[in-house]
């Protein structure tokens, strides 16, 4: 709620002796007021813009690396956090799609970061423990994954138009069989990913 002059002035204003110089006061402290909360707000703004620009923002002459990964299931949320975490931390465009909670699915990465790109390769095909198994937290029931198994299919490059249709972040989608999982991937025109 916005307070009022006429509010103040009535509230503390009794037993003052030149109200018209403690109105000026008043008036400059709200004045003030203002100005510092605009002064945040467009910082806030700026900030807001700076970042939104810089996340998916392309050099055109910078190489843009892809890698492709399949993998047999992705039911333990610490790996589903891991890779969230990661790719929105390195800007990296793409998506994780799999089949409900325990079916199969792919990990699709785009970067102009050969480093970034490096660094989840080495997380996802080393750190991240696929094949242990664990215990969901809130029934404690063990699941085993000793099955599991993940591995890259395909790692290239590709033109800006083809980085260009992705979303600026990297997101990770719960999908209801193979064809839900090309019908996302067509949106980005990126269907021929899950064919490799």
């Amino acid at each position: 709620n916005k307070v009022k002059l006429a509010t103040i002035m009535n509230q503390q204003g009794q037993g003052i002796d030149m109200p018209t110089g403690w109105e000026q006061k008043v008036r400059e402290a709200m004045n003030e007021r203002k100005r510092q909360h605009d002064l945040t707000n467009q910082r806030r703004h700026e900030m807001a813009k700076k970042k939104d620009t810089s996340i998916g923002s392309l050099d055109e002459n910078a190489d843009i690396l892809v890698q492709v990964y399949r993998f047999n299931q992705l039911t333990n949320p610490s790996i589903r956090f891991k890779l969230m975490t990661n790719a929105h931390q390195l800007e990296m465009k793409g998506c994780c799609l799999r089949d409900q909670d325990d079916g199969p699915g792919i990990i699709v990465l785009l970067t102009t970061k050969e480093k970034s790109m490096k660094f989840m390769n080495r997380l996802i095909l080393n750190r991240l423990p696929w094949k242990d198994s664990f215990t969901l937290k809130n029934s404690n029931i063990p699941i085993d994954m000793s099955g599991n198994s993940i591995e890259m299919v395909w790692s290239g490059q590709v033109t800006q138009q083809e980085y260009s249709r992705f979303p600026r972040r990297w997101f990770m989608r719960v999908c209801h069989g193979e064809n839900d999982i090309k019908n996302v991937l067509n949106q980005f025109q990126a269907e021929h990913y899950y064919k490799v």
